[in-house]
């Protein structure tokens, strides 16, 4: 619902410059059957967007639909990549994992130019590409060669392994690539015991947000930076905009339903 209600906000605006639009809603709550009937009604091949749907595991059906007929979709929750594959009439809003490392690889060879850089993999196959994607665009924007980056299995080297890796002339980027809440649990439990984590800036992953079980002391004292395509600055005058603009409708809509 709230997201329906940003969409007739996002509607709004652009009524306010000019552009006027035909909106249909359907429901098609989470239901493949649903959104397939959906999808055979007559206008909507007629559709030149679709927003939706809001479930990643009905997108496929719509992109079927959207390759056929050539009509716009726009995925608004989806991180999966592949989805876009063959198909230039499909985006998304959310960023995935890969591309979110790769620009957070950006930010650190912008801010971090000729610092020490360590990786500190789990030994799960599944980080591979996200190394090799971190590892490439560091190389790439000439941030450091790739024999220079330190790639340990924590799993195995511990705290041990990874102190001998620390340069003490050099803030010690370290990229962690796990999202496994049981090894970056572990990890931050040994990093506790470190005597001089003051040249550690850390990165990690987006679902670290939803990790309760990590230490906030900790957590500071690492400079923990992560990615997230959901962050909101509310210090930003865009935000606190909408924020309000959300508010006066809201009301407007609240009074209209009294009536």
């Amino acid at each position: 619902l709230e997201f329906y209600e940003g969409v007739l906000m996002a509607i709004d605006s652009l009524d306010k410059v000019g552009i006027k639009v035909q909106v249909f809603v359907y429901d098609v709550e989470n239901d493949s059957a649903l959104l397939e009937k959906t999808l055979r009604k007559p206008e909507l091949t007629q559709m030149n967007l679709i927003i939706g749907p809001l479930y990643s595991n009905s997108l496929e059906q719509a992109n079927a639909f959207s390759k056929k007929y050539g009509v716009a979709v726009v995925s608004p929750f989806s991180q999966v990549n592949k989805i876009l594959i063959g198909n230039i009439n499909l985006s998304k809003v959310v960023a995935s994992p890969i591309t979110q490392i790769d620009l957070m690889a950006q930010y650190i060879a912008s801010t971090y130019k000729n610092q020490n850089i360590i990786v500190l993999n789990s030994g799960v196959n599944k980080e591979h590409n996200i190394i090799h994607t971190f590892k490439k665009t560091l190389q790439d924007r000439g941030f450091v060669e790739a024999d220079s980056i330190h790639n340990i299995n924590f799993a195995k080297a511990g705290t041990v392994g990874f102190e001998k890796a620390l340069n003490h002339q050099k803030k010690n980027i370290v990229f962690v690539p796990s999202t496994d809440q049981v090894f970056v649990t572990d990890m931050f439990n040994k990093f506790a015991t470190l005597k001089n984590d003051s040249s550690i800036i850390m990165f990690g992953m987006d679902t670290w947000v939803n990790y309760d079980n990590l230490s906030v002391d900790l957590m500071q004292r690492l400079q923990l930076h992560l990615p997230s395509p959901y962050y909101l600055n509310y210090d930003s005058p865009v935000i606190k905009n909408f924020i309000l603009a959300d508010r006066k409708s809201t009301r407007l809509n609240s009074s209209h339903a009294n009536i």
